[in-house]
């Protein structure tokens, strides 16, 4: 079966090449590229999103007008033009796929064109695609029983695995996506889960209300995360620029969403005391909207990103993760042990809370799990 290209462009901020759920490489960093007085110029990075290993370039872009419409293009046909605008939040994306499964790296040239000076400039990026959902996939998030006594893992693909007592109330396995799933969350009860893909569309199992979804909006931003709120009957959901939909009774108390970020979010914790919640971004930057602020990593050099945040039982604190396993705790959140001096086999996704002993679960993107004050229910 035929490849298919995407590449996301989201304003004068950045490149983001191929999309998250999935490993690839960029070869070599990215060159600088000018012509008729445009420029280009990236740097060669590797985030984590939340959903897996995702390479990273962010590209500055100069020489065109302010605000000015700008088209991706690309002679290659699997490649999908789109638009967006210089020095705003792109208009859009596309999720588009390996449907072959394959992980043979390939080259694309993208060249970006302004429709009211007319300057393009154009740059090569060397790319491993990102597999279709249907594939399967790495471990992309973890939720916890109510009681402590099991927790649920989920993938790229949807599929969703049970541990100690969690019961399996179905799943997305198998069955045609837009879009990687990225993350599951339990319902008060544990009777259910919701899991949410990166286009923001939302799936409700068990005892889960369906309350909307992002899944046939244009987005700015693809979505990283979901919060439900603590009856249950409704649900936040957050968008890597920090941009909030809420549904059902969550109640909307701001965002990041249309200012200026340093790092893309990756994560939101519900306040259940408040109703409100946090976002985290990759350098453990912390956004308080609803809820109090208990500090943050966001002037401290990290060793990788973080990529997840879990709040504590009671509410009076959170946790969030790196990459590497390494735990930040803040607020009333007892820090119990972290990976982050160990050598991993695959990056650290997701934690959750066990709220019977207030200790905590890692896991990573091969099913790993790790566990400190909480028991280890076996892995993926």
């Amino acid at each position: 079966m035929a490849k298919r290209f995407v590449l996301l462009l989201f304003g004068c901020v950045g490149l983001l090449i191929g999309s998250l759920g999935a490993t690839f490489a960029l070869f070599p960093a990215l060159p600088a590229g000018a012509q008729g007085g445009a420029t280009i110029s990236c740097d060669k990075s590797t985030v984590q999103i939340g959903s897996g290993t995702a390479g990273q370039a962010y590209c500055n872009l100069a020489g065109f007008a302010p605000n000015e419409l700008l088209i991706a293009t690309s002679p290659d046909p699997r490649f999908t033009s789109f638009s967006f605008n210089v020095g705003s939040a792109g208009t859009g994306f596309e999720y588009i796929y390996s449907n072959d499964c394959s992980d043979i790296p390939e080259t694309l040239t993208v060249t970006t064109t302004g429709q009211t000076s007319h300057l393009s400039v154009s740059a090569a990026f060397t790319l491993t695609l990102p597999k279709d959902p249907s594939c399967g996939g790495a471990t992309t998030g973890m939720a916890a029983t109510p009681d402590g006594g099991g927790y649920w893992l989920t993938n790229a693909g949807g599929g969703v695995s049970t541990h100690g007592n969690a019961v399996d109330y179905g799943s997305m396995a198998g069955q045609h996506l837009n879009a990687p799933v990225n993350h599951i969350v339990s319902t008060p009860d544990g009777k259910g889960y919701w899991l949410v893909a990166a286009d923001g569309g939302t799936f409700a199992f068990g005892d889960a209300g369906f309350f909307g979804s992002t899944g046939s909006m244009h987005l700015n931003a693809p979505v990283v995360d979901i919060a439900p709120t603590s009856d249950g009957q409704g649900y936040w959901l957050v968008a890597s620029d920090g941009g909030i939909f809420s549904y059902g009774d969550a109640q909307f108390h701001g965002s990041m969403g249309g200012q200026p970020l340093n790092k893309a979010v990756v994560g939101i914790s519900a306040d259940d005391t408040t109703g409100g919640y946090w976002e985290v971004a990759t350098d453990g930057g912390i956004f308080a909207f609803g809820a109090p602020f208990y500090g943050s990593t966001g002037n401290i050099h990290l060793n990788k990103p973080v990529n997840g945040m879990t709040a504590t039982a009671n509410d009076g604190g959170y946790w969030f993760v790196a990459s590497d396993g390494g735990i930040f705790a803040y607020g009333n959140a007892q820090f119990y042990g972290s990976t982050g001096a160990i050598t991993l086999n695959a990056p650290i996704v997701g934690m959750a809370t066990d709220s019977s002993t207030g200790g905590y679960w890692l896991v990573a993107s091969d099913g790993g799990i790790f566990s400190y004050n909480a028991p280890f229910y076996g892995a993926g």
